[in-house]
């Protein structure tokens, strides 16, 4: 995907290589933004599965059932995961990796051209491995934060959000 940020945007057909970084948003990360950002994302993640479960408790039976069942979902993903990238060097290796292709597809090179509804909208819709409608809500809600945040800094700040969330995420299933 690192790739096809750069590819999709024209690099080396009609943009050098400082054009196209410049095109991508890549600078200086924003670490006040970065901060923020992560704890909002994690945040995020604890009011949505926190809302699905007094959810389920209040209606009860198959909602609280389907909720179990999707979060194990997330579950059996990370597990496999872990199961290729089993040290603490291969998890934040794996982190960066993703973090900074997708925030660069997806943030720098999508979302200046469809905004970042219909960019947050693919993004959770290409995560559809976690089989989970909530991890789908959730997705597109922090990547439209996250769009946000680009829209007020810059790329590189999102990249370093969403590799860190990604590295504690992965971390906090491994213990």
């Amino acid at each position: 995907m690192f790739m096809f940020s750069f590819v999709g945007i024209g690099f080396a057909t009609r943009r050098t290589l400082k054009q196209s970084i410049l095109r991508l948003n890549i600078k200086f990360p924003n670490l006040k933004y970065a901060i923020l950002g992560v704890v909002a994302i994690f945040l995020i993640d604890y009011l949505v599965w926190g809302a699905m479960g007094i959810f389920g408790q209040l209606v009860g039976g198959d909602v609280a059932q389907k909720t179990v069942e999707e979060s194990s979902n997330i579950e059996n993903t990370v597990e496999t995961i872990q199961y290729f990238a089993p040290s603490i060097s291969e998890l934040a290796l794996v982190s960066i990796v993703v973090g900074v292709s997708e925030e660069f597809l997806f943030r720098g090179a999508l979302q200046p051209r469809f905004g970042n509804f219909y960019t947050s909208l693919l993004f959770a819709s290409l995560h559809f491995q976690y089989l989970s409608v909530i991890a789908l809500i959730e997705i597109f809600i922090i990547s439209y934060v996250l769009g946000i945040i680009k829209e007020k800094t810059n790329t590189s700040t999102t990249a370093i959000i969403h590799m860190i969330y990604d590295f504690i995420s992965l971390m906090g299933y491994a213990l």
